[in-house]
């Protein structure tokens, strides 16, 4: 029985040589995906040229923010007059 057993290994050893055939396909297989990613950066480029128009949006938030920051002078200002309000009352005591 033992004799039989290395024979058994053997015919193993013939099963990993076909897979390693297989993995020869599959490396074709690779080879066409690389181009395909090719035409994948293509549409990269172009979504590069959409972020751009993106970046112009952008900037027109930050002058909406601007009028934010006004916003916030007003109620500066407003605070100051709160300011007066506690002198009345120190006046008052």
């Amino acid at each position: 029985m033992r004799d039989h057993s290395p024979s058994s290994h053997q015919d193993h050893r013939d099963m990993r040589d076909h897979s390693t055939s297989s993995h020869r396909d599959h490396r074709d297989m690779r080879d066409h995906s690389t181009s395909s990613h090719r035409d994948h950066r293509d549409m990269r480029d172009h979504s590069t040229s959409s972020h751009r128009d993106h970046r112009d949006m952008r900037d027109h938030s930050t002058s909406s923010h601007r009028d934010h920051r006004d916003m916030r002078d007003h109620s500066t200002s407003s605070h100051r007059d709160h300011r007066d309000m506690r002198d009345h009352s120190t006046s008052s005591h």
